[in-house]
């Protein structure tokens, strides 16, 4: 028996087993609890990423960013799949980056079995503002003539509908939803906010609409407008701020160029002006200048909650006067018309000192003057208004970029290629769009043409 019982090993096989046991179990919870944390950090190191980022595009640097990139933090750590509860994070901004640092605490309820029931995790990160972005100016010329009124039936929201006539039997088609106006204002309304995002201090924008004219207050411009209207007729009595009057093409030595309006001052047509019309039959009478429009144009300015409002007060209405749209985009980031503009924030910057661009859009074609005796004054036009107008457009174009302006070209549906083409300079920065989808493929174009090559996006640093 004595000899069995010293060869007998079941309770050794026992014994290990009892000493083992817990050894696995805690590998094995240690296993569980490590994993658990690995997922805290990575959760914490993109909610801390995507918090400093945020503080980063923040307009207010020097505000509560302490507060704000807490409350960030902690909101995306909840919304993740993260098991572990933040118990400090900290933001700063040093003058040249967003520092941010964060402890998250994991529970390890395994490991708690026998040692301590929670980890700290920390984690850090820093990005760079936008405040060290260049200066940029940009100038949006959106065409608000009648063609734009028109149904974009690549839109989302257009509806055709057949109808039938029970009398005579015809059938009539017609496509609802947003215009080709509608759209554009919404694109450009994504483009401002898309610029101010990346680039809230230093990008500045102005609206420029243009319809049958470009009209101005002479009560807030008075210095830049010649003492007289084209036709003679004194300028508007001071004190009446609703007057408005229309600028028309300068000639001379201000003509095509962004030469300062005190030493070239606009002529322009107001209530009262006329011009002599030629009928086929030779009689000649006299028609009432009618070159009216709503609005004035938008100067530069970094509110965004201004711009979007100026963009949705705009309708569309009257002819296409394109080429004094685009004199009026130059001229609202000329440094020589900075005297123009009223309010300090408003006036444009030194030109090699602030990157300036021009986006020109358009559904139509360049052919009406405001001067009616456009055609003989352009050299090029052989008596003829139209071609006059694009002579001008044109010249005017050259005399922009010549001056360090960049310029992108939008042709929406309709418009001539040729003209807009030589306007941009550069075919990248042309763009045909045929329908809804390419219209905002343009503008996106544009922005990244803009934000790429300038305009510094916030991003995470080492």
């Amino acid at each position: 028996m004595l000899h069995r019982f010293l060869r007998q090993d079941s309770g050794s096989v026992m014994t290990s087993a009892a000493i083992l046991f817990p050894v696995a179990l805690g590998a094995a919870s240690a296993m569980v609890d490590y994993n658990r944390t690995l997922n805290t950090r990575s959760a914490a190191q993109e909610a801390l990423d995507a918090a400093v980022l945020a503080v980063a595009r923040s307009e207010d640097l020097n505000g509560d960013i302490q507060n704000f990139g807490s409350q960030f933090f902690d909101a995306i750590l909840e919304k993740g799949s993260s098991t572990g509860f933040p118990t400090q994070s900290n933001f700063v901004f040093d003058g040249a980056l967003i520092r941010g640092n964060a402890t998250v605490t994991t529970p390890t309820p395994l490991l708690g079995i026998f040692m301590e029931g929670a980890i700290d995790v920390n984690v850090t990160a820093a990005a760079m503002p936008p405040t060290s972005a260049p200066p940029i100016e940009i100038s949006i010329v959106l065409d608000t003539s009648g063609s734009m009124t028109a149904v974009d039936e690549t839109s989302p929201d257009a509806e055709t509908v057949t109808t039938v006539d029970e009398t005579t039997g015809e059938t009539t088609t017609t496509t609802t939803g947003s215009s080709r106006f509608t759209n554009a204002v919404t694109a450009a309304k994504e483009l401002v906010e898309d610029i101010l995002a990346v680039n809230p201090n230093n990008a500045h924008i102005a609206i420029v609409p243009y319809g049958s004219s470009v009209p101005v207050n002479p009560q807030q411009y008075g210095n830049v407008l010649a003492q007289t209207s084209l036709t003679g007729n004194p300028a508007p009595a001071s004190g009446d701020t609703s007057v408005r009057v229309t600028p028309v093409e300068r000639y001379g030595d201000g003509a095509y160029n962004d030469r300062s309006p005190s030493v070239y001052p606009l002529e322009f047509v107001g209530s009262g002006d006329t011009y002599e019309v030629t009928a086929a039959d030779g009689t000649v009478s006299n028609r009432a200048y009618t070159y009216t429009h709503a609005f004035e144009p938008k100067p530069l300015s970094n509110d965004k909650t201004a711009l979007l409002e100026y963009l949705d007060g705009l309708h569309a209405s009257g002819s296409t006067v394109g080429h004094m749209g685009f004199m009026w985009g130059w001229w609202a980031i000329s440094p020589n018309w900075s005297a123009y503009w009223s309010l300090e924030n408003n006036r444009p910057r030194p030109y090699g000192t602030t990157r300036k661009v021009m986006i020109l859009l358009t559904d139509g074609y360049f052919h009406t003057p405001i001067r009616q005796d456009l055609g003989t004054m352009e050299a090029n036009a052989g008596g003829n208004n139209a071609a006059a107008v694009v002579e001008y457009f044109k010249k005017a174009c050259d005399e922009a970029r010549q001056s360090g302006v960049e310029i992108f070209t939008i042709r929406y549906v309709n418009g001539d290629s040729a003209a807009l083409q030589a306007c941009a300079g550069d075919e990248s920065r042309y763009i045909a769009a045929q329908n809804y989808g390419e219209l905002f493929g343009a503008f996106e174009t544009a922005g990244t043409g803009i934000i790429g090559e300038g305009v510094a996006i916030p991003r995470l640093v080492n």
